[in-house]
């Protein structure tokens, strides 16, 4: 299957906890602009990342939320619920939305949610659990939501020493 994500920190964020999770044969990099205007091809059973919904997904993350109303119609469930969607949302073989600092947050959300609630796909995943709870995956989640989420101090942005991540 294909990974369908924007090329930003997050996008690539995204990639790197889902390509842990997932057997992603390709990864298509793509501006959220293209996917509202219906230019992209997005295949049956793709999974999307960071980006604006498709009905063509398998799973679908996000955090956005100009997207909630695209979360309640992924899942099948009426307009009067989007006021839900604001909050984490994980729904197993569907994705995660909701308001976080980073997609990369919804997706390391929704896999540990996933595993915790079934042993045999945390047997299945052990591997890519390891990778997902590493140390150095941590930091770089950590990294990816303050930058995301724009959480830099003035003194990062006016006098830069070094680099954030």
């Amino acid at each position: 299957m294909r990974l369908v994500t924007r090329a930003d920190l997050d996008g690539l964020a995204c990639a790197a906890l889902i390509t842990a999770m997932e057997e992603i044969e390709s990864l298509v990099f793509v501006e959220p602009k293209f996917m509202q205007d219906g230019a992209v091809e997005v295949r049956e059973g793709d999974i999307i990342a960071n980006l604006p919904y498709h009905p063509n997904c398998r799973l679908w993350f996000d955090h956005h939320i100009t997207n909630a109303p695209s979360w309640s119609r992924h899942l099948g469930i009426s307009r009067n619920a989007e006021r839900q969607t604001r909050d984490l949302s994980i729904v197993p073989g569907k994705g995660g939305f909701g308001l976080a600092p980073s997609a990369a947050r919804v997706v390391y959300e929704y896999y540990s949610t996933v595993s915790s609630q079934d042993p045999r796909y945390s047997m299945e995943k052990a591997e890519g659990l390891r990778i997902l709870n590493s140390e150095r995956m941590q930091a770089f989640l950590e990294k990816t939501d303050r930058i995301d989420a724009g959480r830099l101090t003035p003194d990062e942005v006016l006098q830069p020493a070094g680099f954030v991540l």
